[in-house]
């Protein structure tokens, strides 16, 4: 069974995929490719009592980040999928970052269980403080020792 969400039309014109640890929240329309790891228990959306929102642990090579499932994206995706997202946001709320497909982006299931990935960093746990050179946000990460 083909499980995908398209929330909307989108005008993504760059199909160049970003990798988790490169992801910055002034990129817009993000394209990437990752592996569900976990995922959380669905909650209801405030203001919208029908409407399930759970946050997923997604990785890709680099790192791993939460990602929002909202809506029919609840059901649509399990730990174990590989997962597709075009013209999604790298965004925060209630200082977490999370990726999104959002409105406009569309999420995809395109295949399950084999892909490498790490765990670390994390780039909803890390902090964010603005890069001297660009002014844009950047994670302050930790050199990471596998043991």
């Amino acid at each position: 069974m083909e499980r995908s969400h398209n929330g909307g039309h989108h005008n993504n014109h760059n199909n160049a995929f970003t990798r988790i640890i490169d992801l910055r929240p002034s990129i817009e329309r993000i394209n990437t490719v990752f592996i569900i790891l976990e995922k959380g228990k669905p909650d209801k959306v405030p203001d919208h009592a029908a409407t399930p929102i759970c946050y997923a642990l997604v990785a890709d090579q680099t790192a791993s980040v939460n990602l929002q499932l909202w809506g029919d994206e609840v059901a649509a995706f399990d730990p174990g999928d590989i997962v597709k997202l075009t013209g999604g946001y790298f965004t925060f709320h209630k200082s977490a970052m999370f990726l999104k497909a959002g409105r406009r982006g569309k999420i995809e299931r395109v295949g399950e269980f084999c892909m490498l990935f790490s765990e670390a960093p994390n780039l909803s746990r890390v902090q964010w403080l603005p890069d001297p050179k660009t002014n844009q946000l950047a994670p302050v990460i930790e050199p990471h020792h596998p043991q």
